[in-house]
């Protein structure tokens, strides 16, 4: 909001104290006013808010009982996916933009979930060959998974 702001401007030499008092009153009522405004105004938001939420949920709640669920679940997710956004707004702030927040946050965590995924899938493909019966070969394969991991383990630590 604008404030308002109220000025004599005197022709004459002589100042009148008349005026200024007016204005001053006038600038006390015009800010105690814009409080009561803004109070005001707080006011219907809160019960428009309450209203916008509370009725859908009571009328789903009365008449179709079935929906009342899937609506309650859709409230909720779109308030979470609210939550989420403002989050990933704010983090994307932090780190300068899309671009380095991407650098930065986003492919560390893929690439070491890209890693976990590729251990547990090469940790599959050697019980598989245990299990058709290719003892060796599983048994070689073992050995060779479990140098690389120790060898990607030891790599990911700092030296002491």
């Amino acid at each position: 909001m604008r404030k308002l702001s109220l000025t004599v401007k005197h022709t004459s030499s002589y100042k009148n104290r008349r005026p200024d008092f007016l204005v001053k009153s006038l600038q006390g009522y015009v800010a105690f006013f814009r409080g009561v405004l803004w109070l005001a105004v707080c006011l219907v938001l809160t019960a428009a808010s309450g209203f916008a939420i509370v009725y859908p949920l009571w009328f789903f709640a009365t008449g179709y009982k079935n929906l009342y669920s899937v609506f309650s679940l859709c409230v909720l997710f779109l308030a979470a996916l609210g939550v989420f956004l403002f989050r990933l707004k704010r983090e994307v702030g932090l780190c300068g933009g899309v671009r380095s927040y991407l650098g930065l946050r986003v492919a560390p965590k893929a690439k070491r979930a890209a890693l976990f995924l590729a251990a547990l899938f090469a940790l599959y493909g050697i019980i598989l060959l245990f299990l058709r019966g290719y003892f060796f070969a599983g048994l070689a394969a073992g050995l060779v998974y479990f140098v690389f991991l120790g060898v990607f383990l030891a790599g990911r630590r700092e030296p002491v």
